[in-house]
């Protein structure tokens, strides 16, 4: 446009021309990113996307100082508005997202935190089976470490079939313990990894030894195949889970202890950010537990459904050991 024809113009009239051009190339991407389509952009757009929206701001500003037309400050308003819930609110999650939460991040983290990890698992299965040896041949030692309450309790709750002891709302109530309970137990042994992994192997050690010697207290009382009846289908997910949280705890420790001393707080907090998914995981699979513990464990389900159910939860640990494996091979 010609500089007489801008002159001629109203103030309202030339800030319009002299800026609409990048309006419309802003308004053009904002509809194309509608309902968070990001992919939908080309790499150029994405760059240029925050540039515009920060200069839009500042024109919406600066038309309402200039007190321009009501059309012009509304127009720029609901840019704004749509621009800055592109650029700030958190994508939509899809779900090939959730997918490579665990195939992919899980994978990666559990690859660079597998020693551990592992120590845990071998020192958590190694104490539990120990324990339950010792107390099944000398059902006297339980009372060294288990509550004189707690024993009579076990005995009590395995003498008979326990899926005639609850109904449906008592397993709504137990699945509400078991998951406030292994949850805090999963994350205590996290947290506590702060003292140098040393308050979540006593919390590993402590568990461990707390299950084995009820396994060893109730098989040897003669009531092993109601036990296992109760616990075979959760087995899986319940004590892996444990195992991953555990092992997360670990990990956090031995960042510390390897850590300078000016670099500890950030060793921490890289450790922690990069244990999340290993965290989360463990702390799904406890949850699944609880539900399977609070609804098919107790049923009357037919022992081979609930060995079914033990055999496909176990299927998918293999599924993620197996993705640690090949990505090892790469």
């Amino acid at each position: 446009m010609k500089q007489q024809d801008l002159k001629r113009m109203t103030k309202s009239e030339r800030f319009i021309e002299e800026k609409k051009e990048y309006w419309i190339t802003l308004e053009k991407i904002i509809k194309r990113a509608h309902n968070g389509n990001i992919g939908s952009l080309s790499k150029e757009e994405i760059r240029e996307f925050p540039n515009l929206y920060r200069k839009v701001c500042t024109d919406s500003e600066l038309a309402k100082t200039l007190e321009l037309s009501p059309d012009t400050i509304d127009y720029l308003s609901r840019l704004v508005q749509y621009g800055h819930n592109i650029l700030y609110l958190p994508p939509k999650k899809e779900l090939r997202d959730l997918k490579n939460f665990f195939t992919e991040d899980f994978t990666a983290a559990f690859a660079k935190n597998i020693r551990p990890i592992a120590a845990v698992f071998f020192l958590f299965f190694g104490v539990l089976i120990i324990t339950f040896i010792l107390i099944y041949r000398d059902p006297r030692l339980a009372s060294s470490i288990l509550p004189e309450e707690l024993i009579d309790l076990m005995k009590k709750s395995y003498s008979g079939d326990v899926s005639d002891k609850r109904n449906f709302f008592d397993n709504i109530v137990m699945s509400g313990y078991y998951i406030r309970n292994n949850i805090s137990i999963g994350f205590s042994s996290f947290v506590l990894g702060i003292t140098y992994g040393l308050g979540t192997l006593l919390t590993v050690l402590s568990n461990a030894i707390s299950i084995g010697g009820v396994f060893g207290l109730v098989v040897s009382s003669g009531y092993g195949k109601n036990l296992t009846h109760f616990v075979t289908a959760h087995a899986a997910f319940e004590l892996l889970g444990l195992c991953l949280t555990g092992g997360s705890g670990l990990a956090l420790g031995l960042s510390m202890v390897y850590a300078s001393e000016e670099k500890k707080t950030t060793a921490i907090s890289r450790k922690a950010r990069e244990l999340v998914p290993v965290l989360f995981t463990g702390a799904l699979f406890i949850l699944c537990a609880a539900f399977i513990e609070g609804f098919v464990s107790p049923s009357k389900l037919p022992y081979w459904v609930k060995l079914l159910v033990l055999l496909v939860t176990g299927a998918l640990v293999f599924f993620f050991a197996f993705r640690y494996f090949l990505r090892r091979r790469k």
